[in-house]
């Protein structure tokens, strides 16, 4: 039974597999939020923003005043760069599943670091690295595929950012 559960969880991933959204027009900047219904699986990259920090020295604060571009794209999928991207979004649970029991999964392990930073509904910010040069044992899901729980504690009326 726990091996089932944990396997509906894997299943509320982000970054993977068909289009089940809904639109929010109302919504500030990037104009497009990811509701969470009773679905199991949601694609992120439709409702993300990106910018390229080719310095690649722009930190969280600083990131949080640029312009962002809104993804038009099914996937985000850049190639290989030397430069960071980052990634802004917008989600709301709408479920009665737990937020710490969802999950980001993103389907390419090789990234050697990725970083999601949450605001808390306290206002304090939550940063979790992951990625292939962190170990294994250490991963919230022990899948091949990269992956971090949602903070209990997040705020909803707050931007999700990723810097890849």
């Amino acid at each position: 039974m726990k091996k089932l559960y944990t396997y509906f969880l894997l299943c509320i991933v982000l970054l993977l597999l068909p289009l089940n959204y809904l639109f929010s027009q109302s919504e500030k900047k990037s104009g497009r939020v990811l509701f969470f219904s009773e679905e199991i699986n949601y694609e992120v990259a439709p409702f993300t923003s990106i910018l390229e920090d080719k310095t690649n020295s722009l930190t969280y604060e600083e990131i949080k005043q640029k312009e962002f571009t809104l993804n038009d794209k099914a996937n985000i999928n850049f190639g290989i760069k030397s430069s960071i991207t980052w990634i802004k979004f917008r989600i709301k649970n709408q479920t009665s599943i737990p937020t710490a029991k969802l999950f980001f999964v993103i389907e390419y392990p090789q990234l050697d670091l990725v970083c999601f930073y949450f605001v808390l509904k306290d206002g304090s910010i939550f940063k979790k690295n992951i990625g292939d040069t962190f170990p294994f044992y250490d991963r919230e899901l022990k899948i091949r595929f990269l992956n971090i729980s949602l903070p209990e504690e997040l705020n909803y009326d707050s931007d999700i950012y990723i810097s890849v």
